[in-house]
């Protein structure tokens, strides 16, 4: 199919515009052809607000599942410093003597730790979302029934997981 030029593109109505914008690469247009046509469109009074909401400029599945695989990366570092410094909070706390600041910190330090893991299992949950599949493998209440160590023993065979189906969609 040889792609229409740009003056013809003026002549196309909006659904047809709006099926070039999604489904360019499929017809065999270059990326300006999709700009030119989401110009048109934005002319027209569709910015690409709208198109988001309309869902005709979903992102590339593989930059999604990516862009949540690294989140997920990122606050489960983020919950093994919290876990780290709640361990040694705990083991400090048995040397200085009870007081209400060192038990108010330890509770923050405590509900900080559990909401990067359940933030992290979220986005887990995002990710298997992309390829169209559910995982609960995760759930957030196994952690607390199984106790908190065991998040971070599963999170090497999460991430391994994951960058095996980063690399099925390469």
């Amino acid at each position: 199919m040889k792609p229409p030029s740009h003056t013809n593109l003026y002549a196309l109505d909006n659904a047809q515009l709006l099926n070039l914008v999604r489904r360019y690469q499929f017809f065999g247009f270059s990326e300006e052809m999709r700009d030119k046509a989401r110009n048109i469109l934005k002319k027209r009074g569709l910015d690409e607000d709208i198109l988001r909401r309309l869902g005709y400029l979903n992102e590339d599945p593989f930059d999604e599942a990516l862009k949540y695989y690294l989140n997920f990366k990122r606050l489960s570092r983020i919950a093994f410093l919290f876990y780290g410094v709640f361990i040694l909070f705990i083991l400090a706390s048995y040397l200085v003597e009870p007081n209400w600041m060192v038990s108010s910190f330890l509770l923050g330090i405590f509900a900080g730790l559990v909401g990067f893991v359940v933030g992290s299992l979220m986005y887990q949950s995002r990710f298997y979302r992309v390829f169209g599949k559910s995982y609960t493998d995760g759930s957030p209440l196994l952690f607390f029934f199984l106790g908190m160590p065991l998040y971070f023993l599963m999170y090497f065979r999460y991430k391994n997981q994951m960058e095996e189906h980063l690399n099925q969609l390469v």
